[in-house]
């Protein structure tokens, strides 16, 4: 459209606005509100301390800080929050380099920067299915499935040519697999820490995954400084989600 870089900073935040205006209109808090039947409650996945009315904001975090599953579950998306990011800042870089408007590479840039987000939100759409259906509720077997399918494809990239249209469709798949665990982790949370809590919880791991992904980002890029090599970031997204799904066997709840 010749606006101008500056227009990310302008077109991407209007997207908020459609996405508020969606929750106003269609969202609720209860089925009650809709006139459809309660939610049934489920006794498996009650905390202990539901049973009261009412918790204040400290005896909330006091709940979730001191349940063991929190940091398990902290580092296993941390590792996991880290591969994203590193696929999501680094991959560009790896195909397309820094004179990437006047390359002759076979690959058009609009399918990379197409492909690694398409695959990310079919994975988590895919991930929480599975975790209903197939693994029964068990998210951690979802989790852990997708962590060590991530690690097999961004290891299988490391061997791709950079003009080859199967790197995109591997491509793809690295985003689908590493992103998709990331709707199952959310649903942990009130599994684990009961509806009561369930906010919190999510706020605390989320504080967490982010930490690591901000930490990470600038090691990766100095580790791809000191090689030379951006093709590093495969075996580094392999180890990330290996450790992901290595934790993830410890969460069971």
């Amino acid at each position: 459209m010749q606006l101008g870089w500056v227009w990310i900073f302008r077109l991407a935040p209007l997207s908020m606005l459609l996405g508020a205006l969606v929750l106003l209109l269609f969202v609720s808090e209860r089925p009650e509100a809709q006139h459809l039947p309660a939610a049934e409650k489920s006794e498996e996945a009650a905390s202990p301390a539901e049973s009261e009315d009412e918790l204040t904001s400290a005896q909330r975090y006091a709940l979730v800080m001191k349940n063991w599953r929190l940091y398990i579950t902290g580092l296993a998306i941390g590792f996991q929050n880290a591969a994203r990011y590193a696929l999501v800042v680094w991959v560009p870089v790896h195909f397309l380099g820094m004179d990437w408007k006047t390359s002759s590479a076979l690959i058009d840039p609009k399918w990379i920067t197409v492909a690694l987000p398409v695959g990310m939100a079919l994975g988590s759409l895919s991930n929480s299915w599975i975790s209903d259906v197939l693994f029964q509720g068990r998210r951690y077997m979802a989790i852990v499935w997708y962590m060590v399918l991530a690690c097999a494809t961004a290891i299988f990239m490391m061997f791709v040519p950079h003009g080859s249209m199967f790197a995109i469709v591997l491509l793809f798949l690295c985003g689908f697999f590493v992103f998709g665990p990331a709707s199952s982790f959310w649903a942990l949370c009130p599994d684990i820490f009961g509806r009561r809590a369930a906010g919190t919880a999510t706020g605390v791991l989320n504080t967490m995954s982010y930490m690591f992904a901000g930490i990470g980002e600038p090691v990766i890029g100095h580790i791809i400084d000191t090689t030379g090599h951006t093709s590093i970031i495969f075996p580094t997204v392999a180890g990330l989600c290996a450790a992901s799904a290595a934790l993830s066997m410890l969460i069971k709840r």
